[in-house]
Order: structure tokens, then C-alpha cells, then sequence
């Protein structure tokens, strides 16, 4: 770009010089280096928020089940594992496990204590910690047992970066609870 002055006998060239060029370059690569090597961490703490947001909303809609059923979908309910006893993976179903009959998302959507239009799916994708997941990780649980003879209901799930806690999840339960090593979970809600 030139701009001429009043005399016409001067052209003085304006615009960016090679160096400002290349600085601006060296500052915009900086600021992308940063971002790219946070990003992993904000998604692992975004990933992890969903999982205790779903946790937190899935134990809400199973206290209310409970109100008006007069049990947090148990044995005989039709829903979860075991054929139906109301424990194991939270979202799969028969159509992906034969020994599940229907979902306990399902069964909470259906009784319209749960947001119909949500999947409740780990956000790794996973419905169960088998291999065919696309990264490390564990879909949502719920298990009924007793703790010193009374009844108990949790809702576990694995969150990605944070520290194993083995022997806490093993007593949650009368006769312990293998689920933090068997399946990695390292978090839990308890329901009642």
C-alpha cells in the first residue's frame, strides 16, 4: 500500500513488514499450542461434570419412582439386570443383553419421572466397561444391597482422571461390593 505526500515527490510504503508478519504468527501459534493442550483436561472435566449432572438426575427420578411405586425399581420390576431385578447397567436392554429386559433409564422414562428426550449414556459412549467401548471407560450402574441389614441403593460410575477409591466402593455393602475393581467405578451416589 503507498500513500503519496501532498508534494507528490515521496512514496512512503505502509502495511506489515516481514517481522511484525512473523511475530503475529509466533503469537498465534503460542495461544493455539496452549488451547490444544488444555482442551483434553476441560473435556475430561466436562465429561466427568455430565456424569455426576445424570448420576444426580437419575437419583432424583428413582426417589420419585419410589413415592408413587413404593420401591426404586427392584426385584420384579421388570427393569435392569438379572432379569429384572432393578441392579446392574443403567442403559442397556435387551436389545443389547439378553439378560436384561428392559433399561432402568427406560423404566424411569416410561414411569415419567426422567427426561424422555435424554439418552443417560457415559459420555464415553460406553453402556458397559466390555472392550467393545470406544475409550477406557464405564457405563452408568445401580445396585440394590443391604448395609448393615437395611436397604440401600447407589448409583455408580467411573470418572476419568480421578483417583481409585476400592475400598470405599467395597463397603457400601453388606458382604462387599467388588464394582470398583471389577468395573473401575470410582464414584457413587447413594439414593436412599
Amino acid at each position: 500500500m503507498k500513500r503519496w505526500l501532498k508534494n507528490n515527490t515521496t512514496c512512503l510504503k505502509s502495511g506489515f513488514t516481514t517481522v511484525e508478519l512473523i511475530v503475529v504468527i509466533v503469537i498465534i501459534a503460542i495461544l493455539a499450542t496452549i488451547v490444544i493442550v488444555a482442551y483434553p483436561g476441560y473435556q475430561t472435566k466436562i465429561n466427568n461434570d455430565t456424569r455426576r449432572s445424570d448420576l444426580s438426575q437419575i437419583s432424583a427420578a428413582l426417589k420419585a419412582y419410589a413415592q408413587r411405586n413404593n420401591n426404586y425399581i427392584e426385584t420384579g420390576s421388570g427393569c435392569g439386570g438379572s432379569s429384572g431385578a432393578g441392579s446392574g447397567w443403567l442403559s442397556l436392554s435387551s436389545a443389547e443383553s439378553g439378560s436384561y429386559q428392559t433399561s432402568i433409564v427406560k423404566c424411569l422414562q416410561d414411569a415419567e419421572v426422567l427426561d424422555q428426550d435424554k439418552d443417560y449414556v457415559d459420555p464415553s459412549g460406553c453402556f458397559t466397561s466390555t472392550t467393545n467401548c470406544k475409550t477406557t471407560g464405564t457405563g452408568y450402574m445401580k445396585k440394590n444391597c443391604t448395609l448393615d441389614g437395611k436397604k440401600v441403593i447407589y448409583l455408580l460410575a467411573r470418572l476419568m482422571d480421578q483417583p481409585s477409591i476400592d475400598s470405599e466402593i467395597s463397603s457400601l455393602c453388606d458382604g462387599g461390593l467388588p464394582w470398583g475393581t471389577q468395573y473401575h467405578v470410582n464414584y457413587y451416589v447413594r439414593v436412599n
